[in-house]
């Protein structure tokens, strides 16, 4: 059952299976979502208990870590290159190693500085990530919960004419070095071709769901629908006090003005307040100016330390995917096993060659 989770996720599980009323709660819902949705509650326990005593007193400074947002702002760079990369790709203009389907690039994106067929930053690109940031507007933020590399999501919504997610930050490189958008101009012939075979895969899977509709439980894969009514029956007073004022304190708003003051406060200079007839405003905008100029000075020295390891032919650290990423990363090679398993039904041969 707890097969590759880490020991502190298997023990929590072992905890839920000890507690009566847990298990009283669980068993309403369909058992084959049940260790999903724990692996992921997991996640968001930890944060409840870690950090909702800070939202709960608002007495802990917040420490900012300027170089890793640095770190964080370059990889960007990276990110514009492997999405060009996975345009090219899946419009079947090149070949890219170890790479046998476009879910692949969601897990590439994740981890990019390790991925060797990215070409490294020049000059020139950090000089245009320095112009981005002057940009009070711009952020850092990856655009999806799949990380930078979610095109399938970016052209669901192009093709809605919805308001889409797609990075601003990929247009600007384009316009900055003049170039045309291989995202605009090269088709998804590769997309195309493993929908077919995912599609007749799945067929099966919407036959089997619509013949037991009738008789399964409900699924805990909605899982935030369900957070706050699991935690009510497992967790005690305490914790749920400090998940009540994490969530409470969830308004962007709220937030920011909270961020901003925090940041304002371990400032040892005096700083001009921006003008604004709404001093929350002031206060946020201020802040936000500040955390930019902190954030431009620590890009230099994230550029330095870049250079020496790329002259120096020295890793970083695999990042290690939270646990939610990592039942994401798991769902997308199933994506992988379906097309396989499409082209069997139809009569091919079960491999990525076509």
């Amino acid at each position: 059952m707890n097969d590759e989770l880490p020991d502190r996720i298997v023990q929590f599980l072992t905890e839920v299976l000890d507690d009566a009323n847990a298990l009283r709660w669980l068993s309403k819902f369909d058992a084959e979502t049940v260790k999903p949705f724990l692996t992921s509650y997991y996640f968001f326990r930890t944060c409840w208990i870690n950090f909702g005593e800070v939202h709960l007193q608002s007495k802990e400074k917040y420490v900012t870590a300027h170089l890793e947002e640095a770190e964080t702002a370059l990889e960007m760079i990276l990110q514009k290159k492997l999405f060009d990369l996975q345009c090219q790709w899946r419009a079947e203009v090149l070949q890219l190693p170890g790479v046998t389907h476009s879910m692949q690039f969601i897990k590439l994106g994740f981890d990019v500085q390790h991925v060797e067929f990215v070409p490294p930053i020049t000059a020139e690109e950090f000089e245009i990530l320095k112009g981005w940031l002057q940009n009070p507007d711009a952020g850092i933020d990856a655009p999806s919960d799949e990380g930078w590399q979610d095109y399938n999501k970016f052209a669901i919504d192009r093709q809605a004419q919805k308001a889409s997610d797609f990075p601003a930050f990929f247009k600007y490189v384009d316009a900055q070095l003049g170039r045309t958008s291989l995202w605009d101009t090269l088709e998804n012939i590769r997309g195309g071709k493993e929908f077919h075979y995912f599609d007749e895969r799945m067929q099966q899977d919407l036959a089997a769901a619509a013949a037991e509709s009738a008789t399964r439980l409900p699924s805990l894969f909605e899982r935030d629908t369900y957070l706050s009514e699991f935690a009510n029956v497992f967790e005690d007073r305490i914790t749920n006090d400090r998940r009540i004022a994490m969530e409470q304190s969830a308004e962007v708003s709220e937030r920011s003005l909270m961020d901003a003051l925090n940041l304002l406060k371990e400032t040892k200079t005096p700083i001009p307040i921006e003008a604004n007839d709404d001093w929350r405003q002031a206060v946020i905008a201020t802040a936000s100016k500040l955390q930019r100029e902190r954030l431009l000075n620590a890009l230099d020295v994230a550029w330095e330390n870049y250079q020496f390891r790329q002259q120096n032919h020295i890793a970083l650290s695999e990042r290690e995917p939270s646990p939610i990423d990592r039942l994401r990363l798991k769902q997308h090679e199933t994506y992988g096993t379906y097309i396989l398993e499409g082209r069997e039904i139809l009569g091919e041969p079960k491999d990525f060659n076509f």
